[in-house]
């Protein structure tokens, strides 16, 4: 399914969220950084605000919070979605 064809911009955050969350689970981390921005691009409210976000950032492998593991893109990922 091609996620500009979701009706809502919402529906498109909860798709890159969802897309995240496989890839967490997978193991695939660097993937997992680059769905979360798209997420967030397209509605940051609703982002922000999710507890899932929250929580898949908080269960990353290395996690986004320690700062000698971060790369420029999972500093910009943490920060704008925290």
């Amino acid at each position: 399914m091609a996620p500009a064809s979701l009706p809502s911009t919402e529906r498109r955050a909860r798709y890159y969220t969802g897309i995240a969350a496989a890839f967490a689970q997978w193991g695939r981390r660097s993937k997992c950084v680059r769905a979360l921005p798209a997420a967030e691009h397209h509605a940051p409210e609703e982002t922000h605000a999710r507890p899932a976000v929250k929580s898949l950032l908080s269960g990353l492998p290395c996690g986004l919070r320690a700062d000698h593991h971060r790369t420029p893109r999972t500093r910009r990922t943490h920060r704008v979605l925290t």
